[in-house]
Order: structure tokens, then C-alpha cells, then sequence
């Protein structure tokens, strides 16, 4: 397999907690499984986290991805920008399973907000481009320490662009509470199949925390708010009766 890589890496950076698992049904060399910060740039986060670009070539497919991961003591986060473009005249199954394991493991994670979009586009002057589930399993499945937490876009799912150059979008977003009393590790796999000739752009984020969500903090503050004025109506009406 001949395979031109967009790297330059960091010489002497600590060694990353990212890991990258490709898979492309056409190409027999595959999957690959390899370190990015050997594959690709790594630079630091003006947030405190490290963000890691590259990109693979193969005469079917072409891969691209930007990963941005931070991790404390209270939060645990990854957003992956991925680029697939299927070169082949076949449809294939693409996989990408990026992993991060924990400097700093969260101690009874409450929340897991995952969110993702996808955008397909036809590149020929002919025909559509389409998207779809393999095997009717899930487009993403985020999981935590090897078990899948939450899904976006579940099976089957089918999305479509027609038209000469043109192109689909679709997004989803969920919110869910983990029962860990530690997480080590945190993984986002996405699996598809892409028509020929065509490019599938993905935005993947989840995010773990051991504090309940902004969201549902002022949930809480809203429903004792409203607990306290219905408590206070009640009294007043209850004062004004004879």
C-alpha cells in the first residue's frame, strides 16, 4: 500500500494519550493503528489541551482529521474533525475509532454530552452521493473505558445528496449519566458506508464531567425557583381567605 503522510510531529513531546484505529473495506493493508502524534502535527490548545492534525492517502480513500483532547481533574474532552473521501469506483465501509486515555481519570463522572454532525458531498458532475450505516449499527458510538455509552444517528440510517455537486447535512445531540466510579478511557468510533467518488466531512465532541452540566444546574435553579413562588401563591391565597 503506498501511503503519503502530512506529518512533522513534536520532537521531544511527552507521548500523547491519543490513539487512531482505521479501516477501509477496499484496502486489504488495513486497519491501521497508529499514534498520530507520529503521523501528523501536534500544537498546543490556547485551552490547555493539545490538538493533533494529519492526514493518510491511498489510491481508494483519503483520510484527514483535526483532534482536539483536554483533560483535568474534573473534565474529560475530545472534538474530532474527520474528512473521508472514497476514491475508489465501489462503495466502501470506512471506519475510524479514536481513543484518549486519561492523564488525570475523572472520579464518578456525572454527565456525558456527545454531540455530532455530518456532510456529505457528491463530487461528480453526475448522479448523488449517499451515506449510510453499515450493518445497522449506529454512524457514532461514543464509549466510555470499552463500553458504549451513547449513540448518534443509530441504524439504519441513510442520508443523501443529489445532484451534480451537491451536497446533505445532519446533526444530532444527547446527554446522558454515566454509573463509573472512574474513567481511564474515552472513545469515539464511527463507521459508514460512502458511495464512490464522494467526501464525507464528520464533527464528533463529547464531553465528561464530574460536576452536573451548566444545562442542568440552572434546570435545578428554575424548578426551586418556581417551587418557591408556587409555595409563596399558595400562601398569600391561603392568607386571604376569611
Amino acid at each position: 500500500m503506498a501511503v503519503a503522510l502530512s506529518c512533522s510531529g513534536i520532537a521531544g513531546a511527552a507521548e500523547p494519550s491519543l490513539w487512531l484505529d482505521w479501516f477501509a473495506s477496499d484496502d486489504p493493508s488495513t486497519p491501521l493503528s497508529f499514534d498520530p502524534a507520529d503521523q501528523g502535527d501536534v500544537t498546543s490548545d490556547q485551552n490547555g489541551g493539545m490538538i493533533y492534525t494529519g492526514s493518510l492517502l491511498n489510491d481508494s480513500w483519503q483520510l484527514s482529521w483535526t483532534t482536539r483532547i483536554r483533560n483535568n481533574s474534573s473534565n474529560a474532552y475530545m472534538d474530532t474533525a474527520i474528512s473521508v473521501i472514497n476514491l475508489s469506483s465501489e462503495t466502501q465501509t470506512f471506519s475510524l475509532d479514536t481513543r484518549m486515555s486519561l492523564s488525570d481519570p475523572l472520579v464518578n463522572p456525572e454527565t456525558v454530552d456527545l454531540a455530532g454532525s455530518l456532510a456529505l458531498t457528491n463530487t461528480g458532475f453526475t448522479g448523488g452521493a449517499e451515506v449510510k450505516d453499515d450493518m445497522n449499527e449506529s454512524i457514532i458510538q461514543a464509549s466510555l473505558d470499552g463500553d458504549v455509552a451513547d449513540v448518534l444517528f443509530e441504524g439504519p440510517y441513510l442520508l443523501q445528496a443529489n445532484g451534480p455537486f451537491s451536497s446533505a447535512v445532519d446533526s444530532a445531540a444527547t446527554s446522558m449519566m454515566p454509573t463509573l466510579e472512574v474513567l481511564n478511557q474515552m472513545s469515539l468510533l464511527t463507521t459508514f458506508q460512502l458511495s464512490p467518488g464522494d467526501l464525507l466531512n464528520l464533527t464528533i465532541v463529547m464531553d465528561v464531567s464530574n460536576i452536573p452540566a451548566p444545562g442542568v444546574l440552572s434546570l435545578i435553579a428554575v424548578a426551586g425557583l418556581i417551587g418557591t413562588r408556587s409555595r409563596r401563591r399558595t400562601t398569600s391565597s391561603g392568607g386571604s381567605r376569611p
